[in-house]
Parts: C-alpha cells; sequence; structure tokens
C-alpha cells in the first residue's frame, strides 16, 4: 500500500495539478540550467560564426518577444523546464521543439541586433523593409507567392511589419550553411539578405556598452496561477479534468489547516510540521490501524508542500496544529483505503 500511496502523492496527475493551481512566479524556474541551454548555445554558436560576439540578454516572461526597441529577449518560462513542457502540450496540444526554437530565438536575436544598432532609423532600413512606425497589427494579409520576403518561420511571418521583415531576413542569413544567395537567387528578398550581410560585416566585434529599456511580463510578476495564465489565452483548462485526476492533490486542506493556525508570529509551517511529526504519525497510525509507512509518506507530503509553497504557521500555534494535521491525516488516509485518493473529486478552478 506504501508503494501505491506514493504513486499517487506523487504522480503526475497529481504534480500537474499542483503546477497549474500555482502563481507563474512562484513556479521557481530561472534560465540557469534550464531548457533553453543548448538553444542559447547553438544560437550564441551561430553569431560567432559570424563574427558577432554579443548575445541579447534574456529573460523569462510569458511569450517570445523584444520590448519595443528594446535590445533584449522574452522566452517563454512554460518552455523552461521537462514539466513546463509536458503541461504546455497537454494544454494547447503545441509545444515547439528544439529546432523550433534555434530559429524563433534567430528571429528575436534579429529584433535586438536591429534595436541595438539602430538599423530601423537609417534611410537604407526604411527603403528596404518598410517604415518602421508602420502599425502593428496582429492580423495581417499575406501575398503567398511574394518574392520579396524571406521564408523563415510559419504564415509568411515576414510579411506581418517592417520590423518582423527584418528579424526574419537576420535569421534566415545567420544559418549556418544557408546557401541563401542561392535559394532567393532573383527573389526581391535577395536585396535585403545582402544589406544583413552588409550591416552584419560592418558589425563584426560589437558589443554595447549597456543595455536600456523596461522588460515586459517577467516571469517574476506574473502573479496569476498557471492554470489561469492559460484559461486567460482561451484555452478551456476547466474542461481537461486535471482536477479530477488529481488523486494526491493536499494543497487546498493544508492551507485551510494553516490558516487556523496563526496564534503567535508567523514562522516556516515546514519547521513546525517537522517538530510535530513523530506525534501526528503515531497517533493516526494507531488510531486507524494503517501501516506506518503509509501514514509517513503521507506526512511527509505535507511537508513538502508547505516548503514548496512557502507557508506559515504561528508560532504558538501548536495545539491548534496538532487537532488540524491529526483530522486531516485521518480524512486522508480514509479516502485511500475507501477510494485510493486522498481528497474526493471537486472543481477548484485554477485561482488560488
Amino acid at each position: 500500500m506504501a508503494t501505491v500511496t506514493r504513486s499517487v502523492l506523487h504522480g503526475w496527475p497529481t504534480r500537474r495539478f499542483e503546477l497549474m493551481r500555482t502563481r507563474v512566479c512562484d513556479l521557481g524556474v530561472t534560465l540557469e540550467d534550464s531548457h533553453y541551454d543548448p538553444i542559447v548555445e547553438r544560437v550564441r554558436e551561430d553569431l560567432l560564426r559570424r563574427g558577432l560576439p554579443w548575445m541579447p540578454p534574456m529573460y523569462l516572461s510569458n511569450g517570445w518577444h523584444c520590448p519595443d526597441r528594446v535590445p533584449i529577449i522574452g522566452v517563454p518560462f512554460a518552455l523552461a523546464t521537462r514539466d513546463l513542457r509536458r503541461i504546455e502540450k497537454e494544454v494547447t496540444n503545441l509545444c515547439e521543439d528544439t529546432r523550433e526554437m534555434v530559429r524563433l530565438l534567430r528571429h528575436e536575436v534579429g529584433h535586438a541586433y536591429n534595436y541595438a544598432l539602430r538599423l530601423h532609423e537609417t534611410s537604407e532600413w526604411r527603403r528596404l523593409f518598410g517604415p518602421f512606425s508602420r502599425p502593428y497589427r496582429e492580423t495581417y494579409s499575406v501575398k503567398a507567392a511574394s518574392r520579396q520576403h524571406v521564408r523563415h518561420l510559419a504564415h509568411h511571418y515576414a510579411q506581418k511589419h517592417p520590423d518582423e521583415d527584418f528579424a526574419e531576413t537576420f535569421a534566415t542569413w545567420l544559418q549556418p550553411r544557408a546557401r541563401w544567395q542561392r535559394e532567393y537567387a532573383g527573389w526581391g528578398a535577395l536585396r535585403k539578405l545582402e544589406y544583413v550581410d552588409k550591416v552584419m560585416r560592418q558589425a563584426v566585434g560589437f558589443h554595447p556598452s549597456a543595455v536600456r529599456g523596461s522588460r515586459v511580463d517577467p516571469v517574476e510578476q506574473l502573479r496569476v496561477p498557471l492554470g489561469q495564465h492559460y484559461a486567460d489565452l482561451g484555452y478551456p483548462v476547466e474542461e481537461l479534468g486535471f482536477d479530477r485526476q488529481a488523486a494526491g492533490y493536499v494543497d487546498e486542506d493544508l492551507r485551510a489547516v494553516l490558516k487556523r493556525s496563526r496564534a503567535g508570529s508567523a514562522v516556516d509551517a515546514g519547521v513546525m510540521l517537522r517538530r510535530l511529526r513523530r506525534r501526528i504519525v503515531e497517533h493516526v497510525v494507531s488510531l486507524l490501524s494503517v501501516r506506518p509507512a503509509q501514514a509517513q509518506d503521507l506526512y511527509e507530503k505535507y511537508v513538502d508542500r508547505a516548503g514548496e509553497l512557502s507557508l506559515r504557521a504561528g508560532s504558538e500555534a501548536e495545539p491548534q496544529l496538532l487537532v488540524g494535521m491529526t483530522a486531516i491525516m485521518t480524512n486522508h488516509l480514509m479516502n485511500m483505503r475507501h477510494e485510493g485518493r486522498v481528497t474526493r473529486p471537486r472543481r477548484v478552478g485554477c485561482r488560488v
């Protein structure tokens, strides 16, 4: 039974729902040691091959973008870790693979170089790509047969706006062994590629002394739960049934007990729970005649989640915690015995 308990408490359906209920800013994701490492290295090598040592600064955000005329790159937090990528795939049925991420990052690097070198302010840039001041619209008309634009990202993205046209041209130029001179021979887009080749040769060794400007939607400012993030994007999150599948979800009950335990100054709830572990576990084991290992696994789940959620308890709330934790632990173990899950299915939505 202990093995079954662990699979329920720590299986993917439970972990997924815990993440969906966590605020994006509290997910603890960083660029360091993320899935972006090999992608960044690949694009950095592309730049170095062209004599360009500057890799624009990056930060985790809610999507791929460069802030307007700011040479920094926002990349999606949802692609940063294995678990988040798995959720992205399950919710959206879309998840860029490494090859697609490299192409997207090359595109964003094109924006950053455009802004850092202020190429869009020059008359030659405007003559080739069009006015930077042209209104930026999400919907745009496409001329599928046009040879005035490179074809790099899907949906003829270079035709969306002059700024996107340059970024797509830069990304095409940056690809190793792209042979763009042959691929685009006779196309109007060739003149744009030759322009990028010229200005980037002039920029060999370029490295800005400083990068100024504000980030847009950095991950630490995204204060909605992950599930709400997807709901705001239009995905039918509640219809996916993640809550019903999360058989080991304990967060709501744990929060409720700790909320009622506020006597004294606020302290780390995990510390308090560890101090009470032996008394509570031994009492519940004796009360229900369950295996000690099963009870220990469940209690360890409480301690782990209290730590991950940075929950607090009152320093003088030990009596309330003894009663409250004994009650929810008894209830959870009884549910495990009769229903094979810690809590009964209920819709709790995505908000915290």
